[in-house]
């Protein structure tokens, strides 16, 4: 790859129902070759989902990207037998840190002297390292994810050109021991993660949240965010699928209208991977298990009148079976435009939901489960049972745990509080 700054990831839709997201040159429209096969021939054999391939491509791209601030030019480098020095494999991982949008601009600085043939200390590289604030800086977790894909794809690469090489030439002991050394050197320096600190972890909205986020979406309160009346029952009925079934965001919009059987009041979470019947490039999906989910008779009702005076109007909604459309066109619901929803909701109010997201609704599904849970004295183990049909769980994965912290918080408070109210207090000393 060279000029990468020209490079976008796209998803390719084939006829199948595939996606396929791939390295273009946004010039021609060309696939890069070599990051191309390497998808091809070492992850999409694997079985992979689409939204995992991309994220590799994504790595890929981004770590040719660093290579490329650095000035270093790899392909010459794996020609003389070499990779990169010590210094650089620091700058390397430090850049792995960096936001998408602080790589641009640091790339968009005058292009640096190629550095295949020129030795430096490590002080002088450490020096030469850009000063960045926390605003351009990502987690450390998912700077790992990244950093994983690149070793990965630059040891293909490596193993490609040994390949190439009888075990006699000059330069393939050197090379051999190069890549080794380079995945030492990476594995190395890769990124520690938060392990889930959950003082930081994300948690439901309280139960003055709900109650102002419900209110938001009536169809006639003066703080709804939308002026238009199918936006306005559309979103509603969004805000309270998510809250009342604890969907994921790709669960629902990838629901289809058959999916529905209102006269039982059922609903029924597909796993559709590579649907031949999705036009969107970027297809939403369920990550969980297939289920069957009951909604109550008024938001049973809700849906139903959405489907008929309001979806059936959208003249291209005939097109395609899903339930959820885009305003004017019809068309299906775009990822993109679900996170605008949400985007209102936390622009209209921006002191009570800055942390507004879809999968914070379902986070707080899980509160109100345990809560109710609770109030009918069901024990721990049916209480996982139920709760990870409900969220299309492996049973006993142990996943429930990640979407029950507040509630395990707040019942270890309410025990500690009344231990210490057992013992005397201070003022009786």
């Amino acid at each position: 790859m060279s000029g990468t700054q020209a490079f976008e990831v796209r998803n390719l839709v084939f006829a199948s129902g595939e996606r396929f997201p791939a390295l273009i040159d946004a010039e021609t429209g060309v696939p890069d070759f070599e990051v191309t096969l390497y998808v091809l021939t070492q992850l999409r054999t694997r079985n992979l989902s689409a939204s995992t391939l991309a994220a590799a491509t994504r790595s890929v791209m981004f770590g040719c990207q660093v290579l490329e601030c650095m000035g270093v030019d790899l392909q010459n480098r794996i020609n003389q037998g070499k990779l990169l020095d010590l210094g650089e494999f620091d700058q390397l991982v430090d850049s792995f840190f960096w936001t998408q949008e602080k790589l641009r601009q640091a790339l968009s600085q005058p292009t640096r002297e190629p550095t295949s043939n020129r030795v430096q200390s490590l002080e002088s590289v450490r020096k030469s390292r850009p000063v960045v604030d926390s605003s351009q800086i990502i987690n450390a977790d998912t700077a790992a994810t990244r950093l994983l894909y690149f070793r990965d794809f630059l040891k293909w690469k490596v193993d490609r050109s040994l390949f190439a090489l009888t075990t006699t030439h000059e330069n393939y002991q050197s090379l051999n021991s190069a890549k080794e050394f380079m995945v030492d050197a990476i594995n190395a320096r890769m990124p520690k993660g938060s392990s889930k600190n959950d003082l930081d972890a994300r948690q439901g909205l309280s139960s003055e949240e709900t109650a102002l986020l419900l209110e938001s979406v009536k169809l006639n309160s003066d703080q709804n965010p939308w002026k238009s009346e199918f936006i306005r029952v559309r979103n509603r009925l969004i805000v309270h699928l998510l809250l009342n079934l604890g969907l994921r965001k790709g669960e629902l919009l990838g629901i289809k209208v058959g999916d529905m059987n209102l006269e039982n009041n059922e609903l029924t979470i597909h796993r559709r991977a590579d649907d031949f019947e999705d036009p969107r490039s970027v297809q939403p999906n369920a990550k969980t298990n297939a289920r069957i989910l009951y909604v109550d008779q008024e938001l049973a009702s809700a849906l139903h009148a959405y489907l008929v005076r309001y979806r059936q109007s959208m003249g291209g909604a005939r097109r395609h079976p899903f339930l959820f459309v885009a305003n004017g066109s019809g068309a299906p619901m775009s990822i993109a435009a679900l996170d605008a929803v949400f985007f209102d909701i936390r622009n209209k109010f921006p002191s009570k939901f800055e942390r507004l997201s879809p999968h914070i609704l379902r986070h707080t599904w899980n509160d109100k489960f345990s809560e109710v849970m609770d109030m009918h004295g069901v024990g721990e183990a049916k209480e996982e049972e139920a709760r990870s049909y409900a969220m299309g769980w492996k049973p006993g994965s142990g996943t429930a745990k990640v979407y029950t912290r507040r509630h395990v918080r707040k019942k270890a408070n309410e025990v500690s509080l009344e231990l210490q109210a057992r013992f005397s207090s201070l003022e009786k000393q």
